[in-house]
């Protein structure tokens, strides 16, 4: 058994490894010799020693290898660890993208609320063109149709050809040429020439007129 640098041979007790590599030499200068006269117990624990520490020491040149990748790789495991740190740094996060887009929500809405306010302001003042535009063109027309000389209408006409004889009637409420004419065996256009009625409709009550009759 091997134990910091010392060995533990059955029956001799603990030997320092040096001494035992010295014997172990000892033993491979003479191990023709120790053939040739019998298997040695101890020529064959230290062969097998021998065998032993040569394992030993492939062992730990593998293990000093697996060492070293462990290492490199815990060295660029720390690289990508610090190389992740930097990227998070320049990462916004979850609330101030949140706030960026509610901040870009307020300017949409503030800019939309801009644009109608502006498309009303402009609508109004169209509005406000047009009716200037319109007053002033009835005000012309207005002017014009003033500056016009007012034509009178031209009297009525009446004829004489209406019988002469007759009977004199008192208007009532109610009353019409039309019904006056048909009760007294007469013609609206008789009582009209007769009294020189230029307008039928504008009959009062109490007017008296002269009823034209006809000979049957």
């Amino acid at each position: 058994m091997l134990t910091r640098g010392v060995l533990s041979l059955p029956g001799r007790g603990w030997v320092r490894l040096p001494c035992l590599l010295a014997v172990v030499a000892l033993a491979g200068l003479s191990g023709v010799e120790t053939r040739g006269q019998g298997a040695d117990p101890i020529a064959v624990q230290l062969a097998n020693l021998r065998e032993d520490i040569r394992i030993m020491d492939e062992r730990m040149r593998t293990l000093r290898l697996e060492v070293e990748q462990l290492s490199r790789d815990n060295q660029r495991l720390r690289e990508q660890v610090s190389r992740n740190e930097r990227n998070l740094e320049g990462l916004a996060t979850v609330s101030q993208l949140n706030q960026a887009i509610a901040g870009l929500a307020r300017q949409m809405q503030d800019g939309d609320e801009a644009v109608r306010r502006d498309v009303i302001q402009q609508v109004t003042r169209q509005i406000e063109q047009l009716a200037k535009q319109t007053q002033t063109a009835i005000d012309a027309l207005a002017r014009s149709v003033s500056a016009r000389p007012v034509q009178a209408a031209p009297p009525p006409t009446f004829s004489e050809d209406y019988p002469r004889q007759g009977i004199t009637y008192t208007v009532q409420r109610g009353d019409t040429l039309s019904s006056i004419a048909s009760r007294h065996r007469s013609t609206v256009r008789d009582i009209q020439n007769a009294n020189q009625i230029a307008d039928p409709s504008r009959l009062q009550v109490g007017q008296v007129l002269f009823i034209p009759q006809r000979e049957q």
